[in-house]
């Protein structure tokens, strides 16, 4: 029987991917509708922050920190060296939605050397807010090699690092609500967070992105859907997604699109049978292979998307 911590998590991922690429498809029309503007800030807000501390959460010791590092690695490399090829982008900036790997690289490989200094953990977590919020001032830290993102978003992820998967976020659905009230003012460029930026400013964007991370992750549902097992690996959905997404920009119903985009790759990824995506999913729910934790209390946790 599916443990409902990993039915709970596969549907935090799939609605988090399901953001990443509704965001993605309707940015070119944000800045003509003040409704999209909004949303588009909300999404900005809490789809990354929160996939950078579920990448966290799964890994809890040196040695999944290395594994995970020996699995993301080459696929930065391989899609980056693409596009460099293709001349999409310069060899030292990721391009377009590559950062995330190459943040997750550095994060994995930082957390494999601070995991072994146990004391260290709630200082390495308040230095980091102070770096994310300090980046925005030096001209020279920006989208190059992705260091601007990487160490913004890095308290997201050790926070992960540093807490358990098997918190019941549902106990805080009340006091979560308090997110509710946010008005957000910032610029959605702002919350690209791979440029400048006054340190208050980004200290702000933190404040708002964890008081609406706690509301997600509070009214995430728990139970099994016959679309939940679609959350239990994103990676495909999110390598292929931009591509995709750029090309197919001014289809109408960008919701609509991306949900038919995630049925498809997951579809794929399912193929078992001659016929191919219309074959019957038999695999397993895959489980947790980064802790020594037993797999009945673990998630089917990932350190990527």
């Amino acid at each position: 029987m599916v443990k409902l911590r990993n039915a709970y998590y596969c549907n935090l991922k799939l609605l988090l991917i399901f953001l990443v690429i509704f965001g993605h498809w309707i940015e070119p029309e944000i800045w003509e509708n003040t409704a999209l503007y909004q949303l588009y800030r909300l999404i900005y807000l809490v789809h990354m922050p929160l996939f950078a501390f579920l990448s966290g959460l799964f890994v809890q010791e040196p040695a999944g920190c290395l594994r995970q590092l020996g699995r993301i690695a080459p696929v930065y490399l391989l899609c980056q060296t693409a596009a460099v090829f293709l001349k999409w982008t310069p060899w030292h900036t990721p391009w377009w939605t590559l950062w995330y790997l190459l943040s997750l690289c550095f994060w994995l490989a930082a957390s494999a050397l601070l995991l072994k200094r146990k004391r260290w953990r709630w200082t390495v977590l308040f230095l980091s807010l102070a770096a994310g919020c300090l980046a925005g001032t030096a001209p020279w830290i920006g989208r190059p090699h992705s260091l601007s993102r990487t160490l913004v978003f890095f308290p997201y992820f050790w926070l992960g690092v540093i807490l358990k998967p098997d918190i019941p976020w549902h106990r805080l659905r009340i006091p979560a609500l308090a997110a509710l009230l946010l008005r957000p003012g910032m610029s959605v460029v702002v919350l690209y967070h791979a440029g400048p930026c006054d340190p208050w400013l980004r200290l702000e964007c933190y404040v708002y992105s964890l008081l609406l991370s706690l509301l997600v992750l509070s009214w995430c549902p728990r139970r099994r859907f016959p679309w939940t097992r679609a959350g239990a690996d994103t990676l495909p959905a999110y390598l292929l997604h931009a591509p995709v997404v750029a090309r197919l920009r001014p289809v109408p119903h960008p919701w609509l699109a991306a949900a038919v985009f995630l049925y498809l790759i997951h579809k794929a990824t399912q193929w078992r049978h001659p016929w191919g995506i219309t074959g019957k999913e038999d695999r397993p729910w895959p489980v947790s292979k980064n802790s020594t934790t037993p797999t009945a209390s673990r998630s089917t946790g990932s350190s990527c998307p």
